[in-house]
Parts: C-alpha cells; sequence; structure tokens
C-alpha cells in the first residue's frame, strides 16, 4: 500500500460491523492493498462472491449488491445510457459507448488509462488487461463449460457468458432498428449487425 493514501479504519473489539470480512480484534488497523482503495470497496478484494446472475447462462458472481446491478446491465440490450453533453439526447447500451461518443462527437477529454506493462519475457506489451493478456502466453482457459459433453474452456468469462447463450438457444442483443428483428446470442454480432446494415 502506498503511505499516502492514508485509507484506513479501526475497529473496537465487541463493535458490530456490517463488513463481515473485517475481523474484530482490539484496535486492528485495515488497510487496503490497493492505492486510494476506500473502506467500502475492501470487499472487492476478496474471494467471497455471494451475489450470483440470475440470466439465463450467466455465471457471474459478485462481492457486492452494487456489482450486481451493475453487471446486469450488459444483459440488456437496449439504450440505457443518455449523452446529455450540449443538449445531446444520443442513448447508449453501455457506458463505455456513450464515454466513446462523448469523447469522439463532444469532444469531451478522454479518461486516462491505466498502463501496466506485461511481466512475461520478450513481451513489450502494456495495456489495462494485464491478467487477461498474460493468458495468451500461458494459453490457460480458467472458465469451463458446464454443459454435458461440452468440455469447451474459455480465457474470459465473458466468451463463456456468449457460449452460454448458444446453448441456451438464448439471443438477448436485439436490434431496435425500426422494421428489424434479428437477435443475437453474442453482443459483437450485434454491433457488427448494426455497422453493416444500418449504418452508412
Amino acid at each position: 500500500m502506498s503511505e499516502e493514501s492514508g485509507e484506513s479504519y479501526v475497529e473496537e473489539l465487541g463493535e458490530e460491523s456490517d463488513d463481515s470480512y473485517v475481523e474484530a480484534k482490539r484496535h486492528k488497523t485495515i488497510k487496503c492493498e490497493y492505492n486510494g482503495c476506500l473502506r467500502k470497496h475492501l470487499s472487492r478484494h476478496t474471494s467471497k462472491r455471494l451475489f450470483a446472475c440470475d440470466f439465463i447462462g450467466c455465471q457471474m458472481t459478485v462481492s457486492t449488491a452494487e456489482g450486481l446491478r451493475r453487471h446486469r446491465r450488459r444483459h440488456r440490450s437496449e439504450p440505457m445510457w443518455k449523452c446529455s453533453t450540449d443538449g445531446c439526447v444520443e442513448m447508449f447500451v453501455t457506458q463505455h459507448q456513450r464515454n466513446k461518443h462523448q469523447t469522439a462527437v463532444h469532444n469531451r477529454k478522454p479518461e486516462p488509462k491505466r498502463a501496466y506493462r506485461c511481466d512475461w519475457p520478450g513481451c513489450e506489451w502494456t495495456g489495462a488487461a494485464r491478467d487477461q493478456h498474460r493468458l495468451q502466453h500461458t494459453g490457460e482457459k480458467p472458465y469451463p463449460c458446464l454443459w454435458p459433453e461440452c468440455g469447451k474452456r474459455f480465457g474470459r468469462t465473458e466468451y463463456l457468458k456468449y457460449h452460454m447463450n448458444i446453448h441456451n438457444n438464448v439471443k438477448p442483443y436485439v436490434c431496435h432498428w425500426p422494421g428489424c428483428a434479428y437477435s443475437y446470442a453474442h453482443l459483437a454480432n450485434l454491433h457488427h449487425h448494426v455497422k453493416r446494415f444500418h449504418t452508412k
């Protein structure tokens, strides 16, 4: 932990706590090892994932109710993020799409991305998703399909989710273009469809 952040709290012996992941010991100072981390955020660093997504075929679990609420937005295909910059009324399916729009159309300064360097010998990659990148070197696919006799494995949870949509014959990503009735099991296929058929 960085000494500058100073994010910590003290819990007295015998006091009730709403945070079950903290051991109550006399004057034990709990500090998050992640720079700038707040007390509420500590639960993200535990392995307890008590909240499970109930969407068909999705096996995502998260550690907070707020995380589950945010995750569930991914299953919706209707736009719910409004731009609202300079009176703009454009709507977007994800916050990321809205931010890209605001940067491209309204000249909003893009948010800086954290850049990590790959620690694999000889690799000069830098980017935000270092752990996902590392799977390319190891070939590890830690997320197995639990469908009987399938046996496929995936390196990312979202790939498993899209794969499960195929097993369950679920196509949650619906094109909302007027008069278009196409739907897809994979979000990227919907984006490809919209670009190919509905944009000039």
